[in-house]
């Protein structure tokens, strides 16, 4: 049903065609509905765009046809383009800037809709297909859309999403399932974020530590090492910043003890053999206490 058009005789587009629109009714709203994100008109209603984006991720979560659509329409490069604004690398004019001092746009169906579009690519991964793959959906990314979704800007902000971690984990674990290529780029952007990111907003970024560990593909001890050793992963920041932000510090200390304890074996292990890595804790702890006291 969504490939069938209608022609309407009395109408013709700029190059004196036919106009054609399509026969679906849902079809030609969810058409409209994405004009206004390829014309940026809908940054202008930021207030209200958990509503708009909620339309659109509904009709995503139909099935493969609806999403096929969305795709053959490049939505997921629209989305993120729309989403950077004037960072856009395609942005040729200056953009409605979205926000205030007040209040931020809020994004959560946007991030389901990326989340979702994106587990329905195709992967690089070296091994089979990713767990979180959308049954027989493998759609190839364009070039331009590959450049955003994989730049730095638009990571960074997806990392830092507080909004909706559910979409932020099922990306991060879609994209970094067996591609060791990725799986690093992504760390070297999570160990940025905590370093940027102050001690009492940091729980968004442990619940996707979390999930990352969790994953069980052929490079998980790989990851889990490069997540949490002394020399550049969770430990060293620990460490780094002991004396400058105590707090932050101490978070670090329970969540690494979290996961010592937790249900994640191969994590737990690591951790069990890297334990001298931790020794300063003991010294460093009741001076910390002393401090508070």
């Amino acid at each position: 049903i969504y490939t069938e058009y209608i022609q309407l005789p009395e109408s013709k587009d700029m190059y004196g065609q036919q106009t054609s629109i399509p026969r679906s009714y849902t079809l030609r709203v969810i058409e409209q509905l994405m004009l206004l994100i390829y014309h940026q008109e809908v940054a202008r209603c930021w207030r209200n765009l958990d509503q708009f984006f909620r339309i659109l991720y509904n009709f995503a979560l139909m099935g493969a046809p609806e999403r096929s659509f969305l795709m053959q329409r490049a939505l997921l490069f629209y989305l993120i383009d729309f989403f950077l604004g004037n960072g856009s690398p395609y942005a040729q004019h200056r953009r409605w800037k979205m926000g205030d001092e007040y209040s931020e746009p809020q994004l959560t169906h946007m991030w389901s809709l990326v989340a979702l579009l994106s587990r329905a690519c195709r992967t690089d991964c070296t091994k089979g297909k990713p767990p979180s793959q959308l049954q027989g959906e493998m759609h190839e990314l364009r070039d331009e859309t590959r450049r955003l979704l994989f730049g730095m800007k638009f990571l960074l902000k997806m990392i830092g999403n507080t909004q909706n971690s559910k979409a932020t984990i099922e990306f991060f674990s879609h994209w970094i399932w067996e591609n060791p290529q990725l799986n690093y780029g992504f760390w070297q952007l999570y160990q940025k974020c905590v370093c940027d990111t102050n001690w009492s907003d940091i729980e968004p970024l442990y619940t996707l530590l979390d999930a990352i560990l969790e994953l069980k593909d052929s490079i998980q001890e790989e990851r889990i090492a490069l997540y949490l050793n002394a020399r550049n992963g969770l430990m060293e920041k620990a460490y780094r910043f002991r004396n400058q932000f105590p707090l932050f510090t101490y978070g670090c200390i329970k969540k690494l003890m979290d996961i010592a304890a937790g249900p994640n074996q191969s994590a737990s292990k690591y951790l069990r053999i890297n334990k001298s890595s931790l020794k300063w804790v003991e010294t460093w702890l009741p001076t910390y206490i002393e401090v508070l006291l």
